[in-house]
């Protein structure tokens, strides 16, 4: 594994109206050693949807500064409060969370910038086979682009477009 220094950090704002809200986070990593041969750390400052480029690309292996900044803003859409699935299934509500993210990747050859717009559509579950913890399904949409998308595109096997499942669950 490779030496890091990073920083993160994060933040949330109150949205236009109380069930909503606004989460910022900012990453920025420093490689400490360039002759490392598996950054496992580059996967973290993607933008989301850019699930298919290769880890070790060039165009990010070579990069020794990596920062990466988000902002999302949930909102919950229908609160259901259904109970019809239970014990099975108990769903409170259903949230969506329009999302963006920018990357930088910092190397000798220059700057690649890559970008990320989408939403995130899931049900929040009160409980899910009978275990009383809060969990979450739904669908993640991405449009990838950016400043640096079509250099990239030329390197390597990249999607415009990213469409995946998510599901969660919290032990707290």
């Amino acid at each position: 594994f490779s030496p890091n220094a990073f920083i993160y950090g994060y933040g949330y704002l109150p949205g236009i109206v109380p069930e909503h809200g606004i989460r910022l986070t900012a990453l920025v990593q420093k490689h400490l050693n360039s002759k490392s041969t598996f950054m496992e750390n580059t996967v973290k400052c993607l933008p989301r949807g850019f699930t298919k480029v290769p880890e070790q690309s060039s165009a990010f292996t070579d990069a020794n500064v990596q920062a990466k900044f988000t902002l999302d803003y949930g909102m919950s859409v229908l609160p259901v409060d259904w109970t019809f699935l239970c014990p099975l299934v108990y769903i409170r509500n259903f949230v969506l969370t329009p999302h963006a993210d920018y990357s930088i990747f910092k190397s000798g050859e220059g700057n690649l910038k890559l970008c990320s717009i989408g939403a995130d559509f899931s049900a929040a579950l009160g409980n899910f086979l009978w275990l009383p913890f809060d969990s979450e399904f739904g669908i993640s949409f991405s449009y990838n682009c950016g400043p640096s998308f079509k250099d990239l595109e030329n390197k390597t096997v990249v999607n415009r477009y990213f469409v995946g499942l998510i599901f969660n669950v919290s032990l707290q």
